[in-house]
């Protein structure tokens, strides 16, 4: 790791540490119910829900539109997924999203949306009800992002949304952002974002505004086939909340997950409640489809699933360092035809046995790798 890389993860590890340590300037349980558009606050994903919704550091999916859009700029391919979460009473909650890798960015689009059955229409003539059945709330939020890749460990992103909430027959609507960063080092991700800034709300005359939420994450991948994560969040209504999750892969096949979500116990960290806040899932690769489930405890609630398909397709974008050295190398893949040797001589390569010397070097390797990878043979 070089210096600049040095301080640029000293800078990201202390604003980590710093955002979380900053519980009571910001945060605070008196500030509960001041804010409007809640069903943003439910997470999405199976994926994500299954690892106690600790995915700022991740992101590595579709579902990073809503979670951190700088995830987008790391996707190789299109991908589509879709999340159907099975919650209470009458409660339909879903997710779709779409991200299309281009030359030097990355767009997405989705929708998040909420739904809570129906109620009779009352009015002051016909107090026990018209017959006319309203629904009782009706939520949405369309996505749209685009994250570019500024390093290549270093992706920032930005999302624009239009939210509409109806409750009966009263609606409003209001358009936010969400403002992004990921940085990737060695084996530790990093991520920041910072969700629904935007304009107000107002139903019946009374105006409230979104609900507001820094989110730090950071991932770590220092063990085979294991992810572990820790999301701190700290929102303008609520106190500061921590996610815990891990992930391990059994071949390229099964995922196993589990995490902790210290919002759904009341974050109250030393206050725990057995089950409550805890959440299980996995994940199955089926060649071109991956499906994801998880569980999650509500403790006296109840509890919710969730359920998720995703799919890449498409051709697999190449970044630009990357084809750089697909350029140099590729002629070595195929075989180092002897139109290439001759060119090597020609450009005063030594060569060793017909083969150039620079076949040893690591950086070399490490193209050879890299090529190999995006053309999906590793």
């Amino acid at each position: 790791m070089s210096w600049k890389e040095s301080i640029s993860s000293t800078i990201l590890i202390t604003l980590f540490v710093f955002i979380s340590l900053q519980t009571t300037s910001w945060a605070g349980e008196e500030k509960v119910g001041t804010t409007s558009a809640s069903f943003l606050k439910i997470g999405v994903g199976a994926k994500a829900t299954g690892m106690g919704e600790a995915f700022g550091g991740i992101a590595d999916n579709s579902t990073a539109i809503y979670w951190n859009p700088a995830g987008l700029g790391f996707l190789k391919t299109n991908e589509l997924s879709y999340m159907h979460n099975i919650w209470f009473q009458e409660t339909t909650h879903g997710f779709l999203g779409y991200a299309h890798p281009l030359q030097g960015f990355t767009l997405g689009v989705g929708i998040d949306y909420l739904t809570m059955g129906e109620i009779e229409e009352t009015t002051e003539v016909s107090p026990e009800g018209t017959g006319k059945k309203l629904a009782a709330k009706d939520d949405k939020a369309l996505f749209l992002a685009l994250s570019k890749r500024i390093k290549e460990d270093l992706s920032l992103g930005i999302n624009l949304k239009y939210i509409r909430q109806k409750v009966a027959d009263e609606s409003a609507n209001a358009y936010a952002s969400d403002l992004g960063l990921l940085y990737k080092f060695s084996r530790l991700n990093l991520g920041l974002t910072l969700q629904n800034l935007g304009t107000n709300m107002e139903f019946a005359d009374e105006e409230s505004s979104l609900p507001f939420n820094i989110k730090a994450g950071l991932a770590y991948k220092g063990i085979k086939n294991t992810t572990l994560a820790l999301d701190v969040n700290l929102p303008k209504d609520n106190k500061t909340s921590y996610h815990l999750g891990g992930e391990y892969w059994i071949g390229d096949l099964l995922a196993v997950r589990a995490g902790y979500n210290s919002h759904i116990s009341g974050n109250e960290l030393g206050k725990f409640n057995l089950g409550e806040g805890l959440s299980a899932g996995f994940g199955v690769n089926l060649k071109a489809v991956r499906l994801d489930a998880a569980y999650i405890s509500y403790g006296d609630m109840g509890d919710a699933y969730r359920i998720s398909l995703q799919t890449r397709f498409g051709e697999q974008k190449s970044e630009d360092s990357g084809q750089k050295s697909e350029d140099v190398v590729q002629p070595l893949i195929r075989g180092y035809e002897g139109t290439f040797i001759k060119n090597i001589k020609n450009s005063g390569q030594p060569l060793v046995s017909g083969i150039p010397a620079i076949l040893g070097s690591t950086k070399l390797e490490k193209e050879l790798c890299l090529i190999r990878r995006n053309n999906g043979r590793s």
